[in-house]
C-alpha cells in the first residue's frame, strides 16, 4: 500500500512539474531557419536605411559647411585678395611703367592688403576636416605669395635681379597652391550644387 501511495504521489509530482515547466517557458520560442533569415533581412534593411540617412545627413552637413565657408567665412578674404592682386597686376607685366611706381604700390597697397588677407585666413576656424585641409592649402599659397611680394620689394630696392627671380619662383609656387585650392573648391561646389561666383 505504501508503495502504491508513493507511486501516486510521484505521478502527481511529475504532472505538477511538467505543468509548471511548460507554463514558465511559454514565452520562449525556438526560431526556425526561416525566422532567422527574416531577422537577418530586417537587420540588413534597417542598416541600409540608417546608412542612407547618415549619407543624407553627411551630404547636408557638408553642403552647409561649404556654404558657410565660401559665402561667410571667406567673404572678406576674397575681397582682400581681389584688391591685392588687382593692385599688383596694375604695376607688373604689361602694366609695368617703372620701378618706383611698382615699389610704391607693393609697399603701400599690395603688401598691407595681402597681410590683411592672411590675417583673415588665420582667423577662419574650419571644423570640417575636408574644408580644413583645403583651407590650409589656401593659407600656404597665400603665405608664399606674401613672401614673394617682400622679395620683389627687396630686389627692386637693391636692384638685384636674383632676388626678383627668387620672388618669381616663390610667387609661382604660391599660385600653384592657390590654383589647387580653387580647383578642389570648384569640384565641391559642383558636387553639392552651390554657386558662389
Amino acid at each position: 500500500m505504501k508503495k502504491h501511495i508513493f507511486t501516486i504521489l510521484m505521478s502527481f509530482l511529475l504532472i505538477g512539474l511538467t505543468a509548471a515547466c511548460s507554463s514558465s517557458f511559454d514565452h520562449i520560442t525556438i526560431p526556425d531557419d526561416r525566422s532567422k533569415k527574416e531577422q537577418t533581412d530586417m537587420t540588413e534593411k534597417k542598416r541600409k536605411e540608417q546608412s542612407k540617412k547618415n549619407d543624407q545627413t553627411d551630404r547636408k552637413t557638408m553642403a552647409d559647411d561649404l556654404r558657410q565657408y565660401l559665402l561667410v567665412d571667406l567673404q572678406n578674404a576674397s575681397f582682400l585678395e581681389y584688391e591685392a592682386i588687382t593692385a599688383y597686376e596694375s604695376v607688373t607685366g604689361m602694366n609695368y611703367t617703372d620701378d618706383v611706381t611698382t615699389l610704391e604700390t607693393l609697399k603701400n597697397e599690395v603688401i598691407p592688403t595681402y597681410t590683411d588677407l592672411l590675417d583673415e585666413l588665420y582667423n577662419v576656424k574650419v571644423s570640417n576636416p575636408i574644408l580644413n585641409e583645403l583651407h590650409s592649402l589656401y593659407i600656404s599659397g597665400a603665405e608664399k605669395q606674401l613672401d614673394a611680394f617682400y622679395l620683389f620689394v627687396e630686389g627692386i630696392e637693391k636692384q638685384n635681379p636674383a632676388i626678383i627671380s627668387e620672388g618669381n619662383k616663390i610667387l609661382a609656387e604660391g599660385k600653384e597652391l592657390i590654383d589647387r585650392f580653387v580647383k578642389e573648391m570648384e569640384k565641391l561646389t559642383l558636387e553639392y550644387g552651390i554657386s558662389y561666383y
